[in-house]
């Protein structure tokens, strides 16, 4: 009997990941924290000394677009994602109780057919929650893959389109 539920490899966790760990840092993803109800931690990542601990959300689509939520509230729901109670736990758990950062991977942010990019990093600043633009990321990933030929088939698919379409 084959299973509905398919086990795929999320694009833009997958750049994240390369690139965090192309940047010296040791990292566990896919984190479930409440069986049944879809919660998970997408990744959590230390310097190799353990002084620098991320818990990381990655939201990257074409294009985000929201109508109905303004930067403020779209911020919000956010933080209520990296301060749920178990997510919390979860981290803290991992972390032995240090402090983390809360960092959000995003894309770009269209709002009534405006940027909300800066609007929207500026009220997670606010919040306490560093937003990094994953066109920094991939940037910085192509670079790095002018180098090495890789495995990884997402990874391998940014480095063909980087040495074909550039």
């Amino acid at each position: 009997m084959l299973s509905t539920k398919q086990n795929t490899m999320n694009p833009a966790e997958e750049i994240v990941k390369f690139w965090l760990q192309n940047t010296g840092y040791f990292f566990q993803s896919s984190i479930r924290v409440e069986k049944g109800q879809n919660r998970e931690i997408d990744i959590l990542a230390m310097d190799n000394e353990g002084n620098n601990r991320k818990h990381i959300e990655v939201s990257v689509s074409i294009k985000m677009r929201d109508h109905k939520n303004t930067p403020k509230t779209r911020a919000e729901k956010f933080l209520e994602k990296f301060n749920h109670p178990k997510i919390k736990s979860e981290a803290e758990k991992k972390f032995k109780n240090g402090f983390y950062e809360k960092e959000l991977v995003v894309g770009d942010i269209t709002l009534e057919k405006t940027d909300g990019f800066k609007e929207f990093s500026e009220h997670c600043k606010n919040l306490k929650i560093n937003v990094i633009p994953f066109s920094k990321i991939i940037k910085e990933v192509a670079n790095i893959l002018k180098e090495h030929n890789q495995l990884n088939p997402i990874i391998k698919t940014v480095q063909l389109c980087q040495r074909f379409l550039t």
